[in-house]
């Protein structure tokens, strides 16, 4: 059985982002993705490690922020 578990995981499982200050954050799922040199199978279970990236959402929550006019993201 293959199970997908990508919206189990691209989230923020600890509550990281409410001490990240000022504002209120939230993960950026199109800019996270998992850490494929530290994530393991093995016969009993699975690691899994996940870089996470946080935006706030005052600032639009897109790549980066910067609002919805053109050209106005930032990488």
């Amino acid at each position: 059985m293959l199970v997908d578990a990508t919206d189990f995981l691209l989230r923020d499982v600890t509550g990281a982002a409410g001490s990240l200050r000022p504002g209120t954050y939230r993960v950026d799922r199109t800019r996270s993705a998992f850490y494929l040199p530290r994530t393991k199978a093995v016969s009993e279970n699975s690691e899994i490690e996940m870089t996470l990236t946080f935006v706030t959402k005052a600032a639009g929550g897109g790549r980066g922020g910067g609002g919805s006019g053109a050209g106005s993201h930032a990488d």
